[in-house]
């Protein structure tokens, strides 16, 4: 027992949509590097338990799904402006995915198109212009 049982026990108070905005911005300053959910309740300034549950509620998905998003955004438009020795195994890497084979599935679920598709496409549109 000690007089601090009823604040520890307690309810974490719940983030603000600022704090979910930060957050989304601060991931969005980030989104090529590694994630963690400690990192985001530091820059929020509330609890883990707290950010991770407001941004559900308030968003529809998690923190690390709104990150998946804006990575695979990222390698779209990094295989729609490939050099051209661009691969889709380095915008892969390059955009923080370490496994190929489910960077292919998220980016096929979310685009409706496999990435090697949007490169070849790209390329093809290259050659043309040469």
């Amino acid at each position: 027992e000690h007089r601090y049982r009823e604040h520890l026990e307690g309810r974490a108070p719940a983030a603000a949509p600022w704090q979910v905005r930060r957050a989304e911005g601060y991931i969005a300053a980030n989104w090529d590097k590694p994630l963690e959910i400690e990192t985001l309740a530091e820059v929020t300034g509330s609890s883990v338990r707290s950010i991770f549950r407001a941004f559900k509620q308030s968003r529809g998905y998690t923190p690390f799904e709104f990150a998946k998003r804006m990575r695979l955004n990222h390698a779209r438009r990094m295989l729609e402006e490939a050099e051209d020795g661009g691969s889709v195994t380095s915008v892969c890497f390059a955009c923080g995915f370490s496994d190929l084979g489910r960077f292919s599935k998220d980016f096929a679920q979310a685009f409706g198109e496999r990435p090697s598709d949007v490169l070849k496409r790209h390329k093809g549109a290259l050659a043309a212009l040469h």
